[in-house]
């Protein structure tokens, strides 16, 4: 980057940084540059991620990979009107890594004359709080972070710098986690931030990793490798560092070809959805009007009646509506849905996460907040041992504790 100080005095911003039209990339950085604004443009075209005159949170780690995203925006906004912001969290996780990444993060902003925020998290306190992992919790709280900051800047896009390798490592862990056509479908190119109608947008999912931190080594942007992304401590990283080299062996294009199957998986998500809509209206048996917390009544014949990938679809919603989110559930626990409206008559129930539990009488099938029954009366308590009384021949269906068990070491999303 080559700037002279008469020309950065031209280009003051109101913030007092440099503007981004400052700012040129020459020399040898100047063709990966060109070739990361053809995937960003690509994808921006194809899933209409920014319109002109577009507020953009972008979410900058200090890392090299959110580096080349600001980077890239800051160019794309000379021709697109693009207001961007960055923004930086604190996990207070590691303090020596976390100053070092600050302080990348800063000095790129600045570098690109991009206006900063930054705020300090408790990650691990939350994760203790709430039973999450590390990660979770950590992804929490940068989200409610670039919300808060978008709101306060007034800008309806967040943009993260995930990647190719992001995207191919989301789909194999899923994969051995047993997801369906919902999980594998991996990580989404858009998606909205909870209620505030805000944006989350990934420009850089068809991108490799490679290809961003060559771009990075030859613009020397400021940056920081975090030494928890070499941590094998995390499912992700040992995905990362063991399992996917060991694949290249089979495959050197694996992760090209994990992105092919979450197109696929995702085009066929697409294409059920509304008739799964359609069909959770029709078993639905509580109105319109059901919403988390409260028990939800199913028709368990017509479920049954159900092809079923659609079942399993309709199910995945229904627990969804129950829970208020899918956090702790996985495939088995719609295999244990599935095989509650498989019998005929009788009365059967079995329990999931979240304090939630099952039950079928006959033709309904309920899903609501567990109680505790008064003694003597046939039914259940928290410790997750299921009492069941079924007529003569009944079928029981008895959940202990593998799947709960399974649920808190991180259930995959079907």
């Amino acid at each position: 980057m080559r700037t002279t100080p008469n020309e950065l005095r031209r280009h003051r911003n109101a913030d007092g940084g440099i503007s981004p039209s400052a700012f040129s990339f020459s020399g040898r950085s100047s063709r990966p540059l060109r070739r990361l604004l053809e995937v960003v443009d690509a994808a921006d075209r194809r899933e209409r991620l920014f319109r002109n005159g577009d507020g953009v949170v972008v979410g900058l780690s200090g890392g090299p990979d959110s580096a080349a995203l600001l980077a890239v925006l800051a160019v794309m906004a000379r021709g697109r009107g693009l207001r961007l912001v960055a923004a930086h969290l604190d996990h207070g996780i590691d303090p020596r890594a976390s100053a070092r990444l600050a302080w990348a993060a800063r000095r790129t902003a600045a570098r690109l004359g991009i206006p900063f925020r930054s705020e300090r998290a408790n990650v691990r306190a939350r994760a203790r709080r709430e039973g999450r992992s590390l990660e979770e919790a950590g992804r929490l709280e940068r989200y409610a972070f670039f919300e808060r900051v978008a709101r306060a800047e007034r800008c309806r896009k967040i943009a993260t710098a995930h990647t190719l390798d992001d995207q191919a490592e989301t789909v194999l862990m899923r994969l051995l986690r047993g997801a369906g056509l919902q999980g594998l479908s991996g990580i989404p190119a858009r998606r909205t931030q909870g209620t505030s109608g805000i944006e989350v947008v990934r420009p850089l999912l068809d991108c490799p990793k490679a290809r961003l931190t060559e771009f990075v080594r030859l613009s020397r942007l400021p940056c920081y490798a975090d030494p928890s992304n070499r941590s094998t401590e995390y499912f992700r990283n040992r995905v990362r560092h063991r399992l996917l080299p060991a694949l290249e062996r089979y495959n050197p294009r694996v992760r090209e070809a994990l992105g092919t199957l979450r197109a696929i998986c995702r085009d066929a998500q697409a294409f059920i959805a509304p008739a799964a809509e359609r069909a959770f209206r029709r078993v639905l048996l509580s109105g319109k009007t059901a919403s988390p917390g409260r028990t939800l009544r199913l028709h368990a014949g017509r479920l049954r009646r159900l092809a079923p990938a659609l079942r399993r679809e309709v199910l995945r919603r229904a627990l969804e509506t129950a829970a208020g989110d899918l956090r702790r559930f996985s495939a088995a626990h719609l295999e244990a849905l599935a095989a509650l409206t498989e019998t005929g008559r009788g009365a059967l129930e079995t329990h999931l996460p979240r304090g939630l539990v099952a039950r079928r009488r006959d033709e309904t099938l309920t899903i609501g907040p567990a109680r505790i029954d008064k003694p003597g009366g046939g039914g259940y308590n928290r410790r997750r041992k299921v009492h069941i009384h079924a007529p003569k021949g009944g079928r029981v269906v008895q959940s202990r504790s593998r799947s709960e068990r399974a649920s808190r070491k991180g259930a995959a999303p079907f």
